[in-house]
């Protein structure tokens, strides 16, 4: 994402992701993120989880004034099943 290149992370998407989430969308909220916390640092090594079946992933990216963490959802069939922002240290198994 941090590079722009909406039509590649989509590559990756099931059916009911690319229905429900458009190039247009990932490009607007990732503007939002770097409105709100300034220009891309780097992404720190992701953490795995299996949540109800699903290999959940979860990135610590950090921005200049900030940071948050990207929940990427693969399916079965290694397809993301779904994409999260979330605030820096969410724990989505609570």
């Amino acid at each position: 994402m941090s590079v722009g290149n909406f039509t590649v992370v989509r590559a990756g998407f099931d059916a009911t992701m690319l229905a429900g989430l458009s190039e247009q969308q990932l490009g607007a909220a990732w503007q939002q993120m770097t409105a709100t916390l300034g220009a891309f640092q780097h992404a720190s090594a992701p953490i795995y989880k299996s949540i109800e079946g699903y290999a959940t992933y979860f990135v610590p990216m950090v921005f200049a004034y900030g940071s948050l963490e990207v929940q990427v959802v693969f399916n079965g069939r290694g397809q993301t099943a779904g994409f999260f922002l979330r605030p820096a240290g969410f724990d989505a198994s609570t």
